[in-house]
């Protein structure tokens, strides 16, 4: 078993758990029911690949992925973990030689400034077994925000297992080690230095712990850890040369929440504006403090703004208060099942303004939802559903064979575009892998746009990632996903 991912069940999920979901970003898009527009854009209707395999999650369990590995030959220790994402049990360790077996999609590379468009399929072509790469994720995985990050994890976790099915990288097995802090900045610490100091990991790839993380940002910069893709709500990854965000993260994606409102209101003559976000975290408190200014600087009026609880059960009056101040767009920053409760409410008082929320948040349930009709939302990637592209394509592929049960979707997309960008960096690692190699090959990464799947990203040695505002926007139109203004990217 080359494709490690081990998950640990340190889980303390404290009550500001709940709270940040207004952060998320990783790529789905924005919302659009009103026929004028739908009528006045060049509509593109896009099949959302794999969408019907597999159930779809709600609540608070974390969806499960198959434990589907590629097999092998050799001695090692088998240490059985508990829970986590995929609920995938063992990680593999130890020395032995091992040939992985089988064909798989596998996405190419090359040089760091180079495309990532070629996809492939390829038998297992290596005769031996090199050092492993052994790379870990940490986030919160359980509970609330299960059903949002997890998919992320989920994908990095089928892209490895297809990787090694193929040989691995360069003949180097790829080890995915899964980390779920449950909300607790301690144990989210803890975890990054087991990460480092007993795993051996040369990056974290996908990190998705905008409640926790912020407690292992020293630790992981000290040791020279690439950190490489955002859940989107970190705004650390903005600060610091050795974060990578695959897309707008931190305060820029709040600018491309209310761009995208604008790029899809101000046609239609929908300029009043109302937000509604949590008080639970500090975000948050952003959110509601920098809305009146992001509203004005691209020409919406901010009628409205409010702030409740994610644990609230009912939130009529937010809606009484936006329907009264007039608000014809209402930027809901909950989680997805606090995001399905104010749609309610809304309409039991006979409020229906266009909803708007963005990222990860749009989940496949959300798009299911049948008030969530018309509804447009944010994405910091290209739309999970543009199979036109080779990615998405790749994506769905790899999906299908090695996560069945894993819907495509935002969160997806943000885990492989994370994927992606190490195997990138991965290519060019010496005979016994470090973070060192990875960094020097992800610094010289020079505007990439990963095969046009998010804006085009620049890196450099010792300087932090020059922060964008970036977005696609995307509407539900009877439960399926469409592209506003024809899939084009937008950047401020």
């Amino acid at each position: 078993m080359n494709s490690t991912v081990r998950s640990r069940s340190r889980r303390r999920f404290s009550a500001i758990a709940i709270l940040l979901v207004v952060t998320l970003c990783a790529a789905c898009g924005s919302r659009l029911t009103d026929q004028q527009l739908l009528a006045g854009e060049q509509r593109t209707v896009l099949h959302v690949a794999g969408s019907s395999t597999g159930p779809t999650t709600t609540g608070s369990q974390a969806p499960t992925v198959p434990d589907t590995q590629p097999t092998g030959s050799g001695s090692g220790k088998t240490s059985p973990g508990a829970g986590g994402v995929g609920s995938a049990t063992g990680s593999t360790t130890g020395s032995g030689t091992g040939t992985a077996t089988g064909s798989g999609s596998s996405t190419g590379s090359g040089s760091p400034n180079g495309s990532t468009t070629g996809t492939g399929s390829a038998a297992a072509s290596c005769t031996r077994s090199l050092a492993p790469l052994n790379i870990g994720t940490i986030g919160e995985y359980s509970g609330i925000f299960g059903p949002i990050f997890a998919p992320m994890a989920q994908m990095v976790q089928a892209w490895a297992t297809s990787v090694n099915a193929t040989g691995g990288i360069n003949c180097h097995p790829v080890k995915y080690f899964v980390e779920d802090d449950g909300g607790d900045p301690s144990v989210d610490q803890s975890e990054a230095q087991t990460l480092v100091e007993q795993d051996h990991v040369i990056a974290l790839v996908q990190e998705s712990a905008p409640l926790a993380g912020a407690a292992s940002v020293n630790y992981l910069v000290a040791h020279r850890i690439p950190v490489i893709g955002s859940e989107g709500g970190s705004d650390w990854f903005n600060h610091y040369s050795t974060f990578f965000p695959q897309f707008s993260s931190g305060l820029y994606v709040f600018k491309a929440f209310v761009a995208a409102d604008a790029t899809y209101g101000l046609p239609l003559h929908k300029t009043k504006f109302a937000t509604l976000s949590c008080i639970e975290a500090e975000l948050c408190s952003k959110l509601y403090s920098l809305a009146p200014q992001l509203a004005k600087s691209v020409g919406l009026t901010l009628v409205y703004r409010g702030q409740a609880s994610l644990t609230s059960p009912d939130y009529t009056s937010n809606c009484q208060a936006a329907k009264k101040a007039g608000a014809q767009i209402f930027f809901i920053g909950l989680d997805t099942n606090s995001i399905e409760r104010v749609m309610t409410n809304c309409a039991s008082v006979g409020y229906h303004p266009t909803f708007s929320t963005g990222g990860s948040l749009a989940t496949p349930a959300l798009l299911k939802f049948r008030l969530a009709e018309g509804s447009v939302f944010t994405s910091g990637t290209i739309p999970f559903v543009d199979t036109n592209n080779a990615q998405v394509r790749a994506m769905d592929q790899v999906l299908r064979k090695y996560a069945p049960g894993v819907q495509p979707s935002a969160a997806s997309m943000a885990g492989w575009i994370s994927a992606q960008l190490f195997q990138m960096a991965a290519q060019h690692v010496s005979a016994i892998p470090t973070n060192t190699d990875i960094l020097n090959a992800l610094w010289k990464i020079q505007s990439n746009d990963i095969g046009g799947t998010t804006y085009p990203l620049t890196f450099t040695k010792g300087q932090p990632v020059k922060p964008r505002t970036c977005y696609w926007v995307v509407a539900d139109h009877n439960g399926t996903y469409v592209n506003v203004g024809s899939g084009k990217l937008h950047c401020l």
